[in-house]
């Protein structure tokens, strides 16, 4: 039997035919079998139609055998059938507690969202009593952490960027830097790290946009002058400021909070907007307010490493909220109860939802970062 390559696009790719030869074909002869290009066996009229050449037409398989042949289960995606199409084929939806999850239905990340509740102190990054010790961002797998100290409730704090000493370990090396000039990293919850840990997204100082600056590699503290032009679209308008950025794992769907000013929503002072861009080299494009009950909390502090639980915190209180697909809201999943409350603060997954790293032991004087375990 003849085999042919399939290739599976993403959802917003569109449908074009693609140009086929005779041997990347497989036909149905009379008698059910394949046969080539020039076979001479006679075609059922039920199965085939014949080209004005005589040659068997190839019969399109159904959107079913597509997904199965892609190994997807989920949404649309588009591929190439048996016939040499490239098509869109719908895969259907995933039946509750599992996601669609790029086009397979899976349990998701964070599908247990019970952790134990007192925290354990990171002892590579914490730091002698009296010192406010901020973890600002953490990468998805627990690689590198961006940390902010200083006196209690600041003003101001010193940046330091920790790289794990080994995979997995959640022991770090601890290297103090200065920001490059136009990087805000001397105020709380401006900043994010990508899941590499080599840039740190943060706003401008005066908290109008968003700008990024890279390091040569984990363990260095060489971060270059900012750019911004992947999120040029994302702007403050009159008397507003931007704060609490968060980026997925994959750099497709970004998170950001607006303060001051009326916004388009009208009237909130802290609205939650996400922007979703199709590609890493594509610019994001400008926010969506993010619909209830997104809109009942104040930041997002991360989002899981399949972007299916939001993390959200409201004062010192950090909640979960899920979904079952990117296409659709987050919405409380224990509605009309309230939804998941996690321990500390400032909190994010690592290691597959399989731990919490957050803020513990209070605020500002003797702020620690700690490990809360899944249970």
């Amino acid at each position: 039997m003849l085999t042919r390559a399939r290739a599976v696009t993403g959802w917003a790719m569109a449908v074009a035919v693609a140009a086929c030869s005779p041997q990347n074909r497989i036909f149905v002869n009379g008698s059910g079998g394949a046969g080539g290009a020039g076979s001479s066996s006679t075609t059922s009229s039920s199965s085939t139609s014949s080209s004005s050449s005589g040659i068997p037409a190839c019969v399109p398989e159904s959107d079913a055998a597509l997904c199965t042949a892609l190994g997807k289960s989920c949404e649309q995606v588009s591929g190439t059938d048996n016939c040499g199409t490239l098509r869109m084929a719908d895969c259907g939806t995933c039946t509750a507690p599992e996601a669609c999850v790029s086009n397979v239905c899976q349990a998701p990340v964070c599908a247990d969202l019970t952790f134990g509740t007192t925290g354990t102190p990171i002892a590579s990054v914490d730091v002698a009593a009296g010192t406010q010790n901020i973890v600002a961002a953490v990468t998805p797998t627990g690689s590198a952490m961006l940390i902010l100290r200083g006196t209690p409730c600041g003003p101001t704090y010193t940046a330091f960027i920790a790289d794990a000493t080994t995979p997995g370990s959640l022991t770090y090396t601890v290297a103090k830097f200065t920001g490059p000039v136009g990087l805000d990293i001397n105020n709380e919850e401006q900043q994010t790290l990508t899941a590499d840990g080599l840039t740190i997204i943060a706003t401008n100082p005066a908290g109008t946009a968003f700008v990024a600056s890279s390091r040569s590699a984990a363990g260095m503290t060489d971060f270059g002058a900012p750019s911004g032009s992947d999120y040029a679209n994302l702007t403050a308008g009159t008397g507003e400021t931007l704060f609490g950025p968060a980026i997925s794992a994959d750099g497709l769907a970004f998170y950001y909070t607006v303060k001051g000013g009326t916004g388009p929503d009208g009237g909130a002072v802290t609205p939650i907007y996400e922007s979703v861009r199709a590609s890493i080299s594509d610019p994001f494009p400008a926010g969506t307010l993010m619909p209830a009950p997104v809109t009942d909390y104040y930041y997002v502090t991360a989002v899981s490493s399949d972007r299916m639980a939001l993390f959200v915190q409201q004062g010192f209180s950090m909640s979960v909220l899920t979904r079952t697909s990117v296409t659709q809201p987050f919405v409380n999943p224990n509605a009309p109860a309230a939804p998941p409350i996690l321990p500390g603060f400032r909190t994010a997954p690592v290691a597959g939802c399989k731990t919490l790293v957050g803020t513990c032991n209070g605020g500002c004087s003797n702020e620690s970062i700690c490990t809360y375990p899944a249970m």
